[in-house]
């Protein structure tokens, strides 16, 4: 059991121990978008003066960089900025569709529609995607220096090589690796390539059967991974694809097991962990793990079908996927918990410790989503809500997490695991004795639980 206290969390080995009820995280509003206005015409865009429903966000140092979706100046979407205490927020760019061209049924000056999630930074650079716009209205990939200078749509596709790219980019070897939902030979989506030395665009892989990858890719060991939304099963797939080429079907969803993935992968290792918008045990979706080489699946948790007594959340289609920090996954859910509009939580990545750290209801936001953690504060984003009504434009978050040591049992040994890396582990034979560091360890930590009592705690240092 538990207590926490001034900033430490204490475990003692005995028969008898003590828990806390203390809050696992403390939420804190650091930006609400702006209300939006609608313009004239049969499809009016929304505009306003920093963006509706911001969907990705990157963190350098104390600053966060993200997008939105909508709104800005031509209600186009925009990139912003902001400090991680939420002040000194500048809209570094107004995307705009451009102006049509019936006779060559073509767009100019369109510098993308519907930035996605997922924006990449290199140097002092950044990298993203937009889901249309461009030339043909099919989508770009562009760049922008976080001074907000210097942006250029770097490719514009065109269906044959993709269509609609919904997720960020992966740098590899000096190479901007992603994908697209539609397009291609088959008009099921493609992978890309874009060399950052001469910005020059490769359409390194066609899928088929409707694949629609909607997340993007990890690298490891000169091979990509990814999911696939669809596909032949109708419930998606795990794929790789090695550097320079080579495709490998790795392992099929069934919907029990899990449906509809739209994540990008995270990769620990040789394993995978990834989230399905539906399926699982109960429909509401789910949290999983397989290894890069397609064998041991293992469900983590299974999310019930939304519904008003859904504590838990429902229906998890972040597009970035799960941060992982030592043996601990963070991850949102789109829909349900407690206040009926998404949640936060926290699982290890045996399965075990599953924690809901905060549900949203409108006024606090809706639709999180994009979490970056940096020390012990994840930073986030919701869609909509923050204006105290279902059609807020949404905003940007900071949850604090408190540190927890939480012990199970397993035989003869005690198991300790704590959620935060930066805290380590000291022990004392008594708790009135002085507590020394247990070097070399981290989470989880195994001790026998024959001998004398001891007690445990955990530090900043």
């Amino acid at each position: 059991m538990r207590t926490i206290c001034n900033s430490t969390a204490l475990l003692g080995l005995a028969g008898f121990l003590f828990a806390s009820g203390a809050s696992a995280a403390s939420f804190t509003n650091l930006y609400t978008f702006s209300a939006d206005a609608f313009g004239s015409g049969p499809n009016p865009p929304a505009t306003n003066s920093d963006g509706v429903s911001p969907n990705g966000l990157v963190l350098s140092g104390n600053t966060i960089y993200g997008t939105a979706l909508g709104g800005g100046l031509h209600g186009d979407g925009t990139i912003f900025r902001l400090d991680a205490d939420g002040s000194h927020f500048t809209n570094l760019f107004d995307f705009n569709l451009g102006t049509y061209d019936p006779q060559h049924v073509t767009y100019s000056n369109s510098t993308g529609d519907y930035p996605n999630p997922g924006l990449l930074l290199v140097s002092n650079t950044l990298y993203g995607t937009t889901f249309y716009g461009g030339v043909f209205d099919a989508g770009t990939v562009f760049r922008i220096n976080t001074d907000g200078s210097g942006f250029a749509v770097v490719f514009s596709f065109a269906f044959t090589n993709g269509q609609s790219p919904s997720s960020g980019l992966t740098l590899y070897n000096n190479a901007l690796y992603g994908t697209t939902t539609g397009g291609g030979t088959n008009q099921s989506g493609t992978v890309f390539k874009i060399n950052l030395a001469d910005l020059s665009f490769a359409k390194i892989f066609d899928f088929t059967n409707d694949a629609e990858p909607y997340g993007g890719l990890v690298v490891s060991t000169n091979s990509l991974y990814g999911f696939a939304r669809f596909g032949a099963s109708g419930n998606g797939y795990v794929y790789g694809i090695g550097i320079p080429g080579g495709f490998s079907h790795l392992f099929d969803f069934d919907g029990t097991n899990a449906s509809r993935p739209y994540s990008t992968p995270t990769l620990s290792g040789n394993t995978l962990f990834g989230i399905s918008y539906s399926g699982g045990v109960y429909g509401g979706g789910n949290v999983f793990r397989i290894g890069t080489d397609g064998q041991h699946f293992t469900n983590l948790y299974s999310f019930p079908r939304q519904s008003g007594a859904n504590t838990s959340g429902a229906n998890p289609n972040d597009s970035a996927g799960l941060v992982l920090s030592g043996n601990v996954l963070y991850g949102t859910t789109s829909v349900s918990g407690s206040g009926g509009q998404g949640t936060v939580f926290q699982l290890n990545t045996d399965g075990s410790g599953f924690t809901v750290l905060h549900s949203f209801q409108y006024t606090d936001g809706a639709e999180p989503e994009s979490l970056v953690l940096s020390g012990g504060t994840l930073y986030g984003l919701t869609s909509y809500g923050f204006q105290g009504i279902s059609l807020g434009d949404g905003g940007v978050y900071a949850l604090i997490l408190h540190p927890t040591l939480n012990l199970t049992l397993s035989g003869n040994h005690s198991i300790l695991t704590w959620n935060d890396p930066s805290y380590f582990l000291y022990t004392a034979p008594t708790i009135t004795n002085i507590f020394t560091k247990l070097t070399g360890t981290g989470s989880p930590y195994t001790n026998s639980v024959a001998g004398t009592q001891r007690f445990f705690q955990l530090r900043p240092n």
